[in-house]
This record gives C-alpha cells, sequence and structure tokens, in this order.
C-alpha cells in the first residue's frame, strides 16, 4: 500500500496439476508469484504483505510447516 491505497494486484490462471493442492499452499504459491514479477522493484526495501486468508499469517511465525 502507498498513501493508504494498493499499488498493484496480480492474477495468474491455475495449472492443472496445481488443482490438488492445499489452499494453503497456493496462497504461498500466489505470494512467492507476486514477489517475483516485483522483484526488481522490491530490492533492499522492507516489504509488508496483505492478504485476506488468515492462516497464512500463522504459517510465517511456525518453525516448521506440515502441509498433510
Amino acid at each position: 500500500m502507498q498513501h493508504g491505497k494498493v499499488i498493484t494486484y496480480a492474477s495468474r490462471q491455475l495449472q492443472n496439476h496445481k488443482n490438488n493442492y492445499l489452499i494453503h499452499a497456493l496462497k504461498l504459491a500466489t505470494i512467492i508469484h507476486a514477489l517475483n514479477i516485483w522483484m526488481h522493484y522490491l530490492y533492499g526495501l522492507h516489504v509488508e504483505i496483505y492478504t485476506n486468508y488468515k492462516s497464512i499469517k500463522y504459517s510465517f511465525k511456525t518453525k516448521e510447516l506440515n502441509l498433510l
């Protein structure tokens, strides 16, 4: 967010083999995809990631993730 407004969004079509992924794995893959797109703009900056999926915030605080 910049000045309280979202400055960009990212989306992509789900690949066939990813239809069986767990929802939190898909959400994390989406974050990685977005960071890869804008990596050259974000390099060296502090970045905050906002999401509407609450279990993602616990994923970053957990030392070991059990994806099963």
